[in-house]
């Protein structure tokens, strides 16, 4: 690894880092969070955003996604389901299938939280120029799109196929 990259990289621990410490704390959970619908865990908040955005899935599907096995996927799906925000049921096209679907509630917690954080990175970034906005969108574009075509094996850093 070359200076460069070792910089990017110490940097990148430190954001995620910071941005770990921060989204944890408490305060801020609640604050990023519609009071007045089902609390949500980050994990769980990330399958209802998962659910919602790619609409009905198979359970072997976001097993793969979280990179966790079916029986885990499966707690997880029954937890949101006891909060009403998402739904099982079989695919009519092969009954032995379950797909998950998103509720009208799990849609109204998932905009209205998105509402909230919305609002909060706004204010964040809001004193930052135009040419920063540009490059903070386009470098965590690009970074998570890495991030979610790469999988770390064995300590290693494997990408998986295209």
């Amino acid at each position: 690894m070359n200076e460069s990259t070792v910089a990017v990289a110490e940097a990148l621990d430190n954001a995620v880092g910071a941005i770990l410490h921060w989204s944890t704390r408490s305060t801020v959970r609640r604050a990023l969070c519609d009071s007045a619908l089902p609390p949500l865990s980050p994990t769980d908040a990330w399958l209802l955003q998962r659910v919602g955005d790619a609409g009905a899935s198979r359970m072997s599907e976001l097993a793969d996604a979280q990179g966790v096995d079916k029986s885990t996927m499966t707690a997880a799906v029954q937890r949101l389901e006891g909060k009403l925000v998402v739904e099982r049921r079989a695919d009519p096209r092969d009954r032995r299938v379950v797909l998950v679907s998103i509720t009208e509630l799990g849609r109204e917690v998932l905009d209205g939280n998105r509402a909230i954080a919305l609002g909060v990175f706004s204010d964040l970034v809001e004193d930052w120029s135009p040419a920063e906005h540009s490059d903070i969108v386009r470098l965590l574009d690009k970074f998570v799109a890495r991030l979610e075509s790469t999988s770390l094996e064995s300590g290693s850093v494997a990408r998986a196929p295209a």
